[in-house]
């Protein structure tokens, strides 16, 4: 009796097979075999067919298992959070899955034999070449980051993991790993202009030099062919500071008020002055945030300009437009207004002739870097009219003080987002290296499967792995969540369950430094206050022991971390080896707005100080250690009964 077609035996349908066939040894086996249907007696050949029966239902049963498990693999591959790709050896693509296709602004098929340079920008061309030519000679794994391009050509950074793998052929492929980390050079960007802007507050002289400095990093940074500044200069905006601009093109456009056949400047019912173009509409706050070239902060933003003539009005428009923008060609404009609550200081302007150059996440970013450049602008005027009048040198003194301090619950905020950034960077650390095990694990799945060792033990240890990790990035996003959930009434909370909190969240960044958390939990003490708050606080003073730590290259850092208790309070001391604080600043480091560090912004401290003293009614302390420096936080007790033995 001949075997049925439909039966397909494969490497993973052995166990089955083997299994059917438990009872029966390789020699009767091949007797059977040999045997022929008419030789047999009608009770050996029914049970040949009962036989035969059992191995062709198992046979489907594991062919059954083949697909589904397949199809979970795809299904793994394509929903991937993260780019995968393959290409040969002549840098085309073979195979993509979605996330790739939607990072690169395209179709999975027309990505297909697309050569992978297509992508890469020409400013990371050298480098990718450098470490694709390393990972064919040493076939060692190579993780770099560099500047990619989509289809639309708009740019993005991505972080880029290349390892040498072979083809169904046996041929040598590099399979890649791609993240998109724009959000992560958007902070460091901002990172770097807050630098530049302290600098700007704290040496108003050299300010045309800084704004010079500002202007290039923003053109840069932009990757948009030309980039200005308009400053508010009398009625006027004119251009302070230009790059990439035909020098005719500034000087038409350097003026933005609308003359009157007198030759005055015209002005509007309340005495303000007219002013022209769309720049015009930025700076007046003419906008409408129903029109889809409008942000709801008053931007506004056309990536092509041709288009936007053709199918609006003047009305549309909010003013008489001069088009010499799209005149001369720029099909991307964006105008970034730079102004605080009470006073417009100007706008960012950016062209480019190409279309689509900008995303709502891009002007969004410039949107919060001209909000921190009108408060450094806003310092700088405050600084200037001080030294213009010394006579009122006291008075304005007091008044930017009060100011300053009807700004505190900003600078809270401030600082809240700033402890935000910092989470997304530890959050970075702890998914690093989830992600790239979960990447290996599924071209591990791949492999296996064209060389036929996918199997159902192998399959599911393999999803279990992924669960594993994918269960302790869940996690990491549920510690920040919780970190950053507002509290409004006073709670009782565990000292100990706080700091172990705080320290989850910057652990990973820590040994990204080779700088270990010692926690002596013997412990515990029950604190009454806010528990949230209360983390951030210790948050605070974990970042600025790190911060020291690297500051002083010491090798090895480490801090240490106690609970202990005095006089009905609760006290978390935290102890750094980061050389200590000098002596003469000990005194200041709680003020607000005083930083050692180039980037610092003055208000950690500060803010860590008003949540424990003004907010629970504690106090936080600082002092000089054997090669370091020690903070103490100590909150009221819930009771006398709260101290623990663990």
């Amino acid at each position: 009796m001949d075997t049925p077609n439909n039966i397909v035996c494969t490497n993973a349908a052995k166990p089955a097979f083997s299994e059917a066939l438990s009872d029966r040894t390789v020699e009767e086996i091949k007797a059977l075999e040999s045997l022929k249907p008419e030789s047999l007696e009608p009770d050996e050949l029914r049970r040949l067919i009962r036989m035969l029966e059992t191995q062709n239902a198992a046979l489907r049963q594991t062919q059954a298992e083949l697909i589904a498990e397949r199809e979970r693999y795809f299904n793994f591959y394509n929903l991937a959070p993260l780019g995968y790709v393959s290409v040969n050896r002549q840098g085309l693509i073979l195979k993509a899955n979605p996330c790739m296709a939607d990072l690169l602004g395209i179709s999975q098929n027309d990505l297909m034999d697309q050569p992978i340079t297509r992508f890469i920008h020409s400013k990371s061309m050298d480098s990718y070449e450098r470490y694709r030519k390393r990972l064919f000679e040493t076939h060692e794994p190579q993780t770099f980051e560099l500047l990619m391009v989509r289809m639309d050509e708009t740019g993005f950074g991505a972080r880029l993991s290349m390892f040498t793998a072979q083809d169904a052929r046996g041929a040598l492929i590099c399979r890649m790993a791609v993240i998109d980390i724009t959000a992560r050079r958007f902070q460091e960007e901002q990172d770097q202009l807050t630098a530049q802007l302290i600098a700007l507050i704290n040496h108003p002289e050299e300010f045309r030099r800084n704004i010079s400095q500002l202007a290039a990093s923003l053109h840069e940074w932009s990757d948009c062919e030309a980039i200005g500044i308009r400053l508010k200069d009398g009625d006027d905006y004119p251009y302070y500071e230009t790059r990439g601009f035909p020098p005719e093109f500034v000087r038409l456009e350097n003026n933005l008020c609308s003359y009157g056949p007198d030759g005055a400047i015209r002005r509007d019912a309340e005495g303000r002055p007219m002013l022209d173009c769309m720049c015009g509409n930025v700076l007046s706050g003419r906008f409408d945030p129903a029109k889809s070239f409008f942000t709801i902060n008053g931007s506004f933003c056309a990536n092509t300009t041709t288009r936007l003539l053709a199918t609006t009005t003047e009305a549309d428009r909010h003013a008489r437009t001069r088009n010499r923008c799209n005149g001369s060609g720029y099909e991307s404009v964006a105008l970034i207004p730079i102004r605080t609550d009470t006073q417009v200081f100007g706008l960012i302007q950016l062209n480019d002739h190409r279309p689509n150059r900008f995303s709502s996440n891009m002007i969004t970013h410039f949107e919060k870097m001209a909000d921190r450049l009108a408060i450094a602008m806003s310092r700088h005027q405050a600084e200037k009219e001080l030294l213009e009048s010394k006579a009122a040198l006291e008075e304005r003194v007091r008044n930017a003080v009060n100011e300053l301090r009807q700004k505190d619950q900003a600078l809270i905020q401030q600082s809240r987002m700033a402890a935000m950034g910092e989470m997304i960077g530890n959050i970075a650390h702890q998914w690093r290296q989830p992600l790239n095990t979960l990447g290996l694990i599924v071209a591990n799945i791949q492999d296996a499967y064209q060389f036929n060792e996918l199997n159902a033990e192998y399959m599911d240890h393999a999803v279990a792995d992924c669960h594993r990790l994918i269960q302790k990035m869940s996690s990491t996003i549920s510690d920040f969540f919780h970190f950053f959930r507002p509290e409004k009434a006073v709670s009782v909370f565990s000292a100990r369950r706080q700091v172990e909190m705080a320290i989850s969240l910057v652990q990973a960044s820590f040994a990204h430094h080779n700088i270990a958390i010692h926690f002596e939990t013997v412990k515990d003490a029950q604190l009454l206050g806010f528990s949230n708050e209360y983390s951030q606080a210790l948050l605070n003073l974990l970042s600025n022991a790190r911060d020291a730590i690297l500051a002083q290259k010491c090798g090895a850092g480490r801090v240490d971390i106690c609970i202990e208790t005095t006089d009905r309070m609760g006290c978390v001391v935290v102890r750094d080896n980061g050389g200590g604080i000098p002596k003469e600043i000990l005194d200041k480091i709680f003020d607000p707005y005083f930083t050692t560090r180039p980037q610092g912004t003055g208000i950690g401290l500060y803010m860590s100080k008003m949540i424990v003293e003004r907010n629970m009614n504690g106090v936080i302390t600082a002092r000089n250690v054997a090669g370091g420096a020690e903070f103490a936080v100590c909150v009221p007790l819930a009771n006398d009964q709260a101290i623990m033995q663990c």
